[in-house]
């Protein structure tokens, strides 16, 4: 009963139930459950620094030893990116990211973990790290979508978020 109600608490993306963040340096916004507070965190670039424009990460893990990292999306320069990277879009970007969208000046890119973020050997920490993991898909088609960035079809990731 426990993952239904965080469930459908997660796909509720109606703007009554959902926290909107804001990232100040781009102006970006993300909107996620707000039940989502119990058990996870999103964070900033003024929390993450570097490229990172968001990040969220499972509250157990993050409590303990600071871990817990479900995913980031950071931000390059279009023009810098693409002189470094190329621009095929479909390759892997690090061990484990991949582009999810463009506009006319950025890239962004989606990265995942390459290894264990929650705590393993509790149960309530694998199971709220699983849940936010699944449950991003709606979160992230909602931050291309409200920031104006156009998706990424070709994203590598077996799991990137996205439409089909």
């Amino acid at each position: 009963e426990f993952y239904n109600q965080v469930e459908s608490a997660i796909h509720e993306l109606d703007g009554t139930e959902t926290k909107t963040v804001r990232e100040d340096t781009y102006g970006l916004t993300l909107a996620y459950p707000a039940g989502w507070d119990s058990f996870g965190t999103v964070r900033t670039s003024a929390e993450e620094g570097g490229e990172t424009v968001f990040s969220l990460r499972e509250n157990g893990a993050f409590q303990k030893t600071g871990d817990g990292l479900v995913w980031t999306i950071t931000i390059s320069p279009r023009e810098e990116f693409e002189a470094e990277l190329g621009t095929d879009f479909s390759q892997f970007v690090g061990p484990a990211g991949g582009v999810i969208g463009t506009d006319q000046t950025y890239v962004y890119v989606l990265s995942e973990p390459t290894d264990v973020q929650y705590l393993e050997h509790n149960f309530l920490s694998r199971r709220h790290y699983g849940c936010l993991r699944v449950c991003s898909q709606t979160v992230l088609e909602d931050f291309l979508s409200r920031n104006g960035i156009d998706a990424n079809p070709q994203c590598p990731l077996l799991n990137c978020y996205m439409a089909e």
